[in-house]
């Protein structure tokens, strides 16, 4: 989707949600972050309160919150499929999400630093996380494990 079309989408989105529903009860603080799935159904916010909130987006409802970490999730990402949630959080932890049973399906442990970033990979199999330290973590979300960890400060971009 094109940034310009997806800003316009998002701010209609909470327009709507302004107007027609329920953000003061459902979701009361600032989102640190949001995020669009690939089949546009769902949006996905995060706040200060450190859960996650599921919404539908045709409708402007809440259909779920997430809750399991224990610090504020700056970075949120949905798999290409719209099946998996990526969350990363200041509490170190990656966490992923089934988007349809709304449940944690695990948690990818490893940084040492708080992780403001994750992105999936465009075949979905790999996750990448990222903290402010120079430190990138390629993830196997088909395994849950680790396949290698960048340092970017010593990785050559030119």
């Amino acid at each position: 989707m094109r940034p310009l079309l997806t800003s316009i989408l998002l701010l209609g989105f909470f327009v709507f949600l302004a107007s027609e529903c329920e953000p003061v009860s459902a979701q009361n603080q600032f989102a640190w972050s949001v995020a669009f799935s690939p089949d546009s159904e769902t949006l996905a916010s995060a706040t200060r309160d450190q859960t996650i909130k599921l919404w539908d987006v045709t409708t402007g409802k809440l259909i779920a919150t997430l809750k399991g970490h224990k610090k504020e999730i700056p970075s949120l990402a949905f798999s290409p499929d719209s099946n998996t949630l990526a969350s990363g959080s200041l509490d170190t932890t990656v966490k992923l999400w089934d988007v349809t049973t709304r449940k944690l399906k695990t948690t990818l442990k490893g940084h040492t630093r708080e992780t403001y970033f994750v992105a999936f990979s465009s075949d979905g199999k790999t996750l990448a996380s990222a903290t402010r330290n120079e430190i990138i973590k390629l993830w196997d979300v088909t395994m849950d494990k680790l396949r290698t960890t960048l340092h970017s400060s010593k990785v050559d971009w030119e």
